[in-house]
């Protein structure tokens, strides 16, 4: 049975049995980890909706594109996926909601998901980290504040909200944000590799 992460208001709901063995098992309205992007729509709508928010392109390796105006319950919905492979096999869906000018309301829903996440998966392991900064950042001002629960193979679901500094909120326009993510546990080993000397 598929559990769901889904975010109402401020409020969360969780629609999930009390026990959880594979990140496959959780969705983001309907997608999970491991279904073909393809499923749920078709090539025409991907390829609109990269014109409508570009997609960022890790390498030559992942891709992973936001798609808008699918739910009522996240301001936007991301995909990831291998660039070279046509069946779109997810390794990761974010359920993404902005908190514009708001970045501590943004934390107080995020410990209130953590908070429910242990409550319910206690078998999980918890990692909690507070400041993460962000390697599109070189002067350390914009990070992130995670919580993520994972899973014995690695793989992970995660809970953070993401703060940006002034200068680049002008810049390119983003905004704080809360991240509900299922990611397996290959694309996150890519994601450490790549990312975090970045980070250090």
């Amino acid at each position: 049975m598929k559990k769901l992460l889904a975010v109402i208001i401020l409020s969360f709901c969780f629609i999930t049995p009390s026990q959880a063995d594979d990140i496959k098992d959780f969705q983001i309205e309907g997608i999970s980890v491991g279904d073909s992007l393809l499923d749920h729509f078709s090539k025409s709508e991907i390829q609109n909706a990269s014109k409508i928010v570009k997609p960022y392109l890790h390498q030559n390796e992942y891709i992973e594109q936001s798609i808008l105006k699918i739910s009522k319950t996240y301001d936007r919905i991301k995909f990831s996926w291998l660039q070279k492979d046509e069946k779109y096999i997810l390794h990761g869906v974010s359920g993404i909601t902005i908190y514009k000018d708001n970045f501590n309301g943004c934390l107080e829903t995020k410990k209130q998901v953590a908070r429910e996440l242990q409550e319910m998966f206690p078998d999980l392991k918890k990692n909690d980290r507070n400041k993460i900064f962000s390697s599109y950042d070189p002067k350390r001002k914009s990070y992130r504040d995670e919580t993520s629960f994972k899973f014995k193979d690695g793989s992970a679901v995660r809970v953070y909200c993401s703060y940006w500094s002034k200068e680049l909120q002008k810049k390119n326009k983003w905004y704080h944000s809360l991240h509900v993510n299922i990611n397996d546990v290959k694309f996150l080993n890519y994601l450490s590799k790549t990312y975090n000397s970045k980070n250090k």
